[in-house]
C-alpha cells in the first residue's frame, strides 16, 4: 500500500472520519474542518516563504 505513507494516513483517516459524520447527518463539520485546514495551510505558505525566506522546493521521485 504505498498510497498510504506519509501523508496518505492523514488523508485516509480525515476521509474516515468524514465519511461517519455525513453518515450521521453532519455534513458542516467536514466543511469547517477543510476550511481551517486550508486557512492555515495558507498562512503557514507566506509564513515560510515570503516572512522567512525559504525556497520553494519540489522532490522529484
Amino acid at each position: 500500500m504505498k498510497f498510504a505513507r506519509g501523508h496518505g494516513k492523514s488523508r485516509v483517516a480525515y476521509n474516515v472520519i468524514a465519511a461517519i459524520y455525513r453518515g450521521l447527518g453532519d455534513s458542516n463539520s467536514p466543511l469547517l474542518f477543510v476550511g481551517v485546514a486550508c486557512a492555515i495551510n495558507v498562512v503557514g505558505d507566506l509564513l515560510f516563504v515570503a516572512v522567512l525566506g525559504m525556497n520553494v522546493a519540489a522532490k522529484r521521485r
